[in-house]
């Protein structure tokens, strides 16, 4: 018995399990990390340079939800939410969410990133109202005989929803202005590094129990 068990050892490695008379192996999944922040650089894309990744676990349904800030080659960064068709001008859901102005988005951000901001103050001058019928046209809103009030009310339903669940309501614009905005910001201007998709510190490993 002793000979015949290490024989068994020897060639059996195990690691799996008989059901039914087949061979079923338990095999971990690699994904990507949630609710961290990555910043990268798009070099083969016709329209983005530098972009910011978050993905957001919401706590209460586990669903994921991904919010992407691009710098485009024409110099405007955009934001681009689940659900939306198209990605919008991040300088206007700033002034619908939180009314502010440009001076109170540079004083946030400081004033050495103007250059960087400048072509997105202008473009949002110009189609603020384009761009905010990305999200009523995302949520299937007609704005036909609503108010202004009623508006704003169903886009902050469906922004409280989609946009980085993980962090209470009233800091949400604040998180996307002050750290996923800033550290684009910084990556652009080389003042922090990029981030390796590959490395393992921006991965995990689900295990059987977590899936």
């Amino acid at each position: 018995w002793n000979r015949h068990q290490q024989k068994q050892n020897n060639l059996d490695r195990g690691c799996y399990f008989i059901i039914k008379g087949q061979e079923k192996v338990i095999v971990s999944q690699e994904r990507f990390a949630d609710n961290q922040l990555f910043l990268f650089e798009k070099k083969n894309s016709p329209k983005y340079t530098n972009y910011a990744e978050f993905r957001s676990i919401d706590p209460n349904t586990r669903i994921v939800f991904g919010t992407y800030i691009r710098y485009t080659k024409n110099k405007t960064f955009r934001i681009k939410l689940p659900q939306m068709k198209e990605d919008m001008c991040l300088i206007s859901l700033f002034r619908l969410l939180k009314d502010w102005n440009d001076l109170d988005i540079l004083k946030r951000l400081g004033e050495n990133v103007f250059e960087l901001l400048e072509e997105s103050f202008s473009h949002c001058s110009k189609n603020y109202s384009k761009e905010v019928s990305i999200i009523t046209s995302a949520i299937q809103l007609k704005t036909n005989g609503m108010t202004r009030e009623l508006i704003l009310q169903e886009i902050d339903t469906f922004i409280q929803k989609v946009l980085v669940p993980h962090v209470q309501k009233f800091d949400r614009c604040i998180f996307v202005c002050d750290v996923m905005l800033k550290e684009l910001l910084n990556s652009i201007q080389k003042k922090r590094p990029l981030d390796d998709r590959d490395h393992l510190s921006n991965k995990r490993v689900d295990t059987p129990g977590v899936m």
